[in-house]
């Protein structure tokens, strides 16, 4: 990988990124200290506000991002008919972050415990939502629901984080 350099929206480097070995990439701080670089920007939470990739720094300074842990999950449902419901939901003692969930036409997404729903979420077309970090667990998880008028198939993708 060639080396890269981040900067901010007025032209200033932030991070110099290079390939120290086939499995670690230094992160190299310019313009900050370590108290003031919380984390690599990559996203922004459900108010907007900027979310961020954890990260150490070694004995002399460096950054390097964590590794995250976790399997990969994913499922593609067959057919689910208008108006039917998929749940996204971790098997007893497990957990579950969802990343993003993929829809073949019109959807909505439900916070679901089992007995209450909250609406978070809805998409058209085809195409895939981005979940911005859902966790789920047996108890508390995702229900997406097909409106596009006919039957068509929904996934999602994530990592299991416990279990």
């Amino acid at each position: 990988m060639p080396d890269m350099e981040l900067y901010d929206a007025k032209g200033r480097l932030i991070i110099r990124i290079e390939q120290e070995d086939a499995t670690k990439l230094l992160l190299t701080p310019k313009q900050t200290t370590a108290t003031d670089l919380r984390g690599v920007p990559y996203g922004s939470d459900h108010a907007g506000e900027p979310t961020h990739r954890p990260i150490k720094v070694d004995s002399s300074g460096n950054f390097y991002a964590r590794e995250i842990p976790g399997d990969a999950i994913a499922d593609l449902s067959d057919s689910l008919a208008d108006d039917a419901e998929e749940e996204i939901q971790p098997a007893a003692g497990e957990e579950w972050e969802i990343k993003h969930i993929f829809h073949e036409d019109d959807i909505e997404l439900y916070w679901y415990d089992g007995t209450n729903a909250i609406k978070f979420g809805e998409a058209t077309g085809a195409g895939w939502y981005p979940c911005h970090d859902i966790y789920t667990t047996n108890s508390v998880y995702i229900k997406v629901k097909n409106v596009g008028g006919e039957a068509h198939r929904i996934g999602y993708s994530g990592r299991k984080t416990k279990g």
